[in-house]
């Protein structure tokens, strides 16, 4: 089994789904987190950003989506074909682009309440509804391959989040929320959800 270092700040962020997928899968890791310093470390990250996944102590891989992918190939959670990992990619990057929208830093209340119904309205209602529908015709309880995938535990992620912020949106797509639901009450996903790191986002 290789060993695997992932660094990050000391938040949830672009690391979470990477983390949770360590969770789910049941294989141990080091939880760097970049807690000062960033500007000694920066120049060592590949495009000198985070997160950045270290494998057996030499390969380095930056870029979350691309870590995300490489864990879910690892850990069996890809969907287990090539057009299973393509639609399981197809969910996950719908995801990101919703939650590269997101105004999780907005200060002002009524900005932020704002902003995230404008999201709501122009993209993520879109989004959701898709997703929505492509779950209630899978005849499973998952998104692809009829089995557990990095799709459905991004989705679940990201739902979870966006409760933070309005959890009645999120009651409009009951499929979705059933499926956060089941997604944190795995066992090993709930065992990290309830031992991690209390931090602000």
């Amino acid at each position: 089994m290789p060993t695997y270092k992932l660094v990050y700040f000391d938040g949830r962020g672009r690391a979470e789904l990477a983390r949770m997928l360590f969770a789910e899968a049941g294989v141990k890791y080091e939880d760097f987190r970049v807690k000062e310093n960033w500007a000694t470390e920066k120049p060592k990250t590949p495009f000198g950003k985070l997160p950045v996944l270290t494998v057996d102590g030499g390969e380095s891989l930056a870029e979350s989506g691309a870590i995300v992918r490489y864990l879910a190939r690892e850990f069996d959670l890809d969907g287990g074909s090539s057009i299973y990992a393509a639609q399981a990619d197809m969910i996950h990057t719908a995801v990101i682009d919703l939650a590269n929208d997101f105004p999780y830093f907005e200060e002002d209340k009524a900005k932020l309440a704002e902003r995230v119904k404008t999201l709501e309205e122009k993209k993520a209602n879109l989004v959701f509804e898709k997703i929505e529908e492509r779950l209630k015709a899978s005849g499973s309880q998952f998104l692809v391959a009829r089995k557990l995938t990095y799709a459905d535990i991004a989705v679940a992620s990201f739902v979870d989040a966006f409760k933070d912020f309005d959890d009645s949106f999120i009651k409009k797509f009951p499929c979705l929320d059933a499926l956060q639901q089941r997604i944190a009450s795995r066992p090993n996903i709930k065992k990290w959800f309830d031992n991690r790191p209390k931090t602000m986002f």
